[in-house]
């Protein structure tokens, strides 16, 4: 979502490294909201839904709804405009193979994104706090917590400055549990060619760690939770869900800090609160 001139601030605290209106810590510029899941074909086709004038991008899933590979640029579309292709993962000199059958996804109308299993709907923010720091609560912080935290990873859902103390230590890359692109900072060969599996829940220790089990807790997370934490993952590690409300902890009394963010305003160009309320 390109951030909307409704989203200025003009308060001080909110800004983080070039992010006028914070929603990552290192990782990425912009925010990103979900629109849902369409099913892929035995022969690989798919065929679908997107909203017009939104910038598109996609990622196929295996079927654990872990990312293989993303659309690292995305597409988008005026109302009533139809386009396809034969692929566009390869590199600029592979040759895409493709059969002269009619691809089972066009044989059938075009899919509506849906919700993935654990979602009430499939068009939804893309929010820490709700998303991650529950799944955390409920199985990491009765080790991960207090002054002797377990390996030292305190998981608590304690607000920092701008964001959380669990969502600060998760994307340290001195940790080295995920692997995240930096739009912040130093931004060499973040556009190099990647083979699939490279980045993402695919690639995270944090994800490895958790499907085979943190050691001194046999609790396994249920399908629909472990969807939620290798979505935010393959998020590229977002916090925030909306470009509005206060962030900076000192605004902690303020009616708009940190508000729990709905889609419809994650995704609308104007505020949803009035200036002087703001």
């Amino acid at each position: 979502m390109p951030r909307p001139w409704a989203a200025r601030r003009f308060w001080e605290g909110d800004t983080y490294d070039q992010q006028h209106a914070v929603i990552t810590k290192e990782t990425h510029l912009g925010l990103k909201v979900q629109y849902g899941i369409v099913p892929v074909y035995e022969d690989g086709s798919a065929h679908f839904i997107v909203p017009a004038d939104r910038n598109i991008f996609l990622q196929v899933l295996d079927e654990n709804f872990m990312k293989v590979q993303r659309e690292r640029t995305y597409v988008n579309y005026r109302p009533g405009e139809v386009r396809s292709c034969i692929g566009c993962h390869e590199r600029p000199k592979e040759i895409t193979k493709h059969s002269s059958k009619m691809p089972l996804a066009l044989r059938r109308p075009p899919s509506e994104p849906g919700a993935q299993p654990g979602e009430k709907s499939g068009a939804k923010p893309l929010y820490y706090p709700t998303d991650v720091q529950p799944v955390l609560d409920k199985h990491c912080i009765r080790c991960h917590s207090g002054s002797k935290a377990a390996a030292d990873m305190d998981l608590t859902g304690r607000m920092t400055e701008l964001f959380n103390v669990s969502y600060e230590n998760l994307v340290d890359r001195d940790r080295d549990l995920m692997v995240l692109f930096s739009e912040n900072g130093d931004r060499k060969h973040t556009a190099d060619y990647l083979p699939a599996y490279a980045v993402g829940s695919h690639s995270s220790r944090l994800i490895d760690i958790v499907r085979r089990g943190c050691p001194g807790n046999d609790e396994k997370l249920s399908p629909e939770e472990m969807i939620k934490l290798v979505t935010w993952v393959d998020s590229n590690g977002q916090y925030y869900g909306s470009y509005y409300g206060r962030r900076d902890l000192r605004y902690k009394g303020h009616p708009n800090f940190r508000p729990l963010p709905t889609f419809a305003d994650a995704v609308s160009t104007v505020a949803p609160l009035p200036e002087e309320d703001r």
